[in-house]
């Protein structure tokens, strides 16, 4: 393992005209001091650490689309239903029993 101080440039967030540079709108840089450090490990152990983490993000991600079973959460995808079949020649099927009939199919 090895390490060294370095920076990093980053913009200014813009807040008052003293955050900008002079004669444009961008901001100013400013150095960030950050230490570098250089890690080595086998191949195996950092997928592993990566494929755990993605199922960590899949386990959260279905916990949030149905929490009760009975009520989405907002911004989770709507269930898909399945298209009609197909009877021969492209027609839609019969209506399942019980449903009301299309006007297309009367």
């Amino acid at each position: 393992m090895s390490y060294q101080k370095s920076h990093l440039n980053e913009p200014r967030t813009i807040r008052t005209p003293d955050d900008l540079r002079p004669g444009t709108k961008k901001g100013k840089i400013d150095r960030t001091p950050v230490w570098i450090v250089e890690i080595q490990m086998p191949k195996k152990v950092a997928f592993d650490i990566y494929k755990g983490y993605m199922d960590k993000m899949k386990n959260e991600g279905q916990e949030q689309e149905a929490p009760d079973q009975g009520t989405p959460v907002a911004g989770a995808a709507a269930p898909v239903t399945p298209p009609a079949p197909m009877a021969a020649g492209g027609a839609p099927a019969a209506a399942p029993t019980g449903a009301a009939p299309t006007p297309a199919a009367i």
